[in-house]
């Protein structure tokens, strides 16, 4: 599952790579048609939009968020893959204004809190309002702590 800021980091990062590679093309056809190298300029363009699009989509993959039987594991855009059981999670809290934050939290039973970084908020709307993306991951994930509660009884 990827919350909001994952996908658009996945799907930009297909977008810059077509509008690379379509840069590519159209420099590479034009400079042979008309004979002017300096059109050959447009593969420095393509390398720039490809590679980061590539760069995005990479970044994009990695911020997951997968939901187990016995507890969350996750993995933030740039961070190492962390887990966390269910059985120490008193509380899943998704905040749903940045003034609150802007990422996931886990409560746990021992007082600690643990952001779940692969879980935040877009900046998209002037970065005032969770998105949709992120509301939706953020429900699974207190959906599944809830089913996992309910199995304790």
């Amino acid at each position: 599952m990827r919350s909001g800021v994952g996908k658009l980091f996945l799907y930009m990062g297909i977008a810059l790579m077509i509008v690379g590679g379509v840069a590519g093309v159209v420099g590479t056809i034009t400079a042979l048609v008309t004979g002017d190298l300096s059109l050959l300029a447009f593969l420095i363009l393509a390398a720039v939009f490809g590679g980061a699009g590539l760069v995005m989509h990479l970044v994009g993959r990695r911020s997951r968020v997968v939901l187990e039987q016995e507890g969350l594991r996750w993995t933030s855009p740039l961070g190492r893959e962390q887990y966390v059981a269910w059985r120490e999670v008193h509380q899943v809290v998704v905040p749903e204004s940045p003034w609150q934050g802007r990422t996931a939290i886990l409560w746990l039973h021992d007082g600690r809190r643990q952001p779940v970084g692969a879980v935040q908020m877009s900046s998209g709307n002037g970065g005032s309002w969770a998105d949709a993306g992120y509301l939706a991951a953020g429900a699974e994930m207190v959906a599944a702590h809830q089913r996992w509660l309910a199995n304790l009884r």
